[in-house]
């Protein structure tokens, strides 16, 4: 069986404190609408976070079995109620298209949020269950798998959801990520490093935010217009944020030539638009700018650089999916999307 190198989007679905689908999170980016606010939460001298956040009332109510499960956090329920309205775009595109069926169980692939350093997992296997309960969608939890790797876990993901339509007969498989970083555990730690901007201003810092999105892949074109996703380039920074090692961005410039070589992107037919998880904070920036370097000869100079934390805050885990479906919306292509993660994983992947 030959390698399976490209899947097609066939639908996506998203919920972004600037928008609550796919075309509005899209608008609000083209045209630059930031939605930083004064944040719930202070720092230790007193000053307000500046944060994003999707509006209470575009969130559907946790569903009531799920009310009173042992070990279901408040950030878990908050991304529960993130993923659902996302995962009900999917389907509502999918209804719309003449002999296409998905009522099967469908296999989820699903980044989440990295844990902080001696914490436990935000996310686990269990959450699939509670989605499913939470969507009233049934989900083949055997085939499905959760990663809790922040901003990078879509594309490994994205790599699971390869490997299983290679050898799975159903045609789809759902990618998707969701996150929110309005937890009071993560953000004492990210205040601890003093890395979240606040109403005082921060050069150095980001602006944690929330979200949710998914995309539908099939193994074919269900119409003329769907854009494609190659098979992503993976890697691990060693010196990522944790890690005593030298930093050096080794790791997502390999994520990028893998991706690019994945797309059989060449000098004459070059990147034209890039879709990068950058927030704000210099740490990201100088990976980037090894990649760019490493990379330089099938990127092409007047690409479009696009880093839309800069309007919805940092996505965390919701990152990847987000930056997909957003570059497939893009009359620029090829694209190419990567995400960070605090820890060592680098991820990345071309839309064509």
């Amino acid at each position: 069986m030959s390698a399976l190198n490209q899947l097609f989007i066939a639908a996506t679905g998203m919920i972004t404190p600037v928008g609550f689908n796919t075309a509005m999170t899209h608008a609000a980016v083209q045209a630059g609408i930031n939605v930083y606010e004064r944040g719930s939460y202070c720092n230790g001298n007193v000053e307000a976070l500046t944060m994003t956040q999707v509006p209470d009332d575009a969130l559907p109510p946790l569903a009531a079995p799920l009310i009173d499960v042992l070990g279901l956090t408040a950030r878990q329920a908050r991304m529960l109620q993130l993923a659902a309205p996302a995962i009900e775009q999917i389907y509502q595109q999918m209804a719309e298209l003449p002999n296409t069926d998905i009522s099967a169980p469908m296999a989820v692939f699903l980044a989440g949020p990295e844990p902080i350093p001696n914490a436990p997992l935000p996310i686990r296997s269990i959450f699939l269950k509670h989605l499913q309960c939470q969507i009233e969608k049934p989900i083949d939890l055997d085939n499905s798998k959760v990663f809790p790797m922040g901003r990078a876990g879509a594309f490994f993901a994205l790599e699971s959801a390869f490997q299983y339509l290679q050898t799975s007969s159903q045609p789809f498989a759902l990618v998707g990520g969701v996150d929110t970083f309005w937890h009071a555990t993560t953000l004492s730690k990210f205040m601890q490093d003093k890395r979240v901007k606040t109403e005082a201003g921060g050069a150095d810092c980001f602006v944690p935010g929330e979200g949710a999105g998914f995309i539908l892949l099939s193994k074919q074109a269900l119409s003329p217009n769907n854009r494609a996703i190659t098979r992503p380039g993976l890697a691990a920074e060693e010196g990522h944020r944790y890690s005593d090692e030298p930093y050096l961005g080794n790791g997502l410039a390999q994520a990028f030539t893998e991706a690019v070589g994945f797309a059989n992107i060449m000098p004459e037919n070059n990147i034209k638009a890039i879709y990068s998880s950058l927030n704000g904070e210099l740490f990201g920036g100088k990976e980037f700018g090894v990649a760019q370097v490493r990379n330089a000869k099938v990127i092409s100079p007047e690409a479009n650089h696009q880093h839309p934390a800069d309007c919805y805050g940092d996505l965390g885990a919701a990152t990847g999916p987000v930056l997909l479906a957003l570059a497939a919306l893009n009359s620029a292509k090829p694209s190419i999307c990567y995400g960070s993660s605090d820890d060592e994983f680098r991820g990345a992947a071309c839309v064509v």
